[in-house]
């Protein structure tokens, strides 16, 4: 059975920080795109969460917990729970296609400094996969405009 694209992506299980597997499925996405469906703009948001611990009979692991992945150093190995979710997502500027492509769950916003660098990797991510990133949009938080600062922007 031929599955669409984009039922590819919402079948994937994404958990928290930059998955490698779903960049080789951008990769193989974007190249059957002409150079102007490849563009897009990349979106960060960042939202309070109400915490929360829960138990997945599926994998038998906790979920609420902060996780960033193994992005940053200071969020490693936390047994905080989790009260604020960043999401970065990438929107095809010629086709109606958004797509997550990292998550992270933290105690507490994530510092300026650290987002900063978080975009950075997924910009490169991204691009690796042959995407082109020609914007970034976020909302005027205190911590992204650390971002932008810390960007020279």
């Amino acid at each position: 059975m031929h599955q669409h694209s984009s039922e590819i992506f919402t079948s994937i299980k994404i958990g928290c920080g930059f998955d490698p597997n779903l960049f080789k499925l951008l990769k193989k996405k974007f190249s059957t795109k002409n150079k102007f469906q490849c563009k897009g703009i990349l979106l960060l948001d960042e939202m309070f969460l109400r915490e929360s611990i829960s138990v997945s009979s599926r994998t038998l692991t906790y979920t609420g917990l902060e996780d960033c992945g193994d992005e940053i150093e200071s969020k490693q190995e936390s047994n905080l729970k989790a009260n604020h979710g960043l999401v970065y997502m990438w929107q095809s500027l010629e086709e109606n296609v958004a797509q997550p492509v990292a998550v992270f769950a933290s105690h507490g916003p994530i510092k300026g400094v650290d987002l900063a660098k978080l975009v950075v990797k997924a910009i490169l991510l991204i691009e690796d996969s042959r995407g082109e990133v020609v914007g970034l949009t976020s909302d005027g938080a205190s911590t992204n405009r650390t971002m932008w600062n810390s960007l020279a922007i």
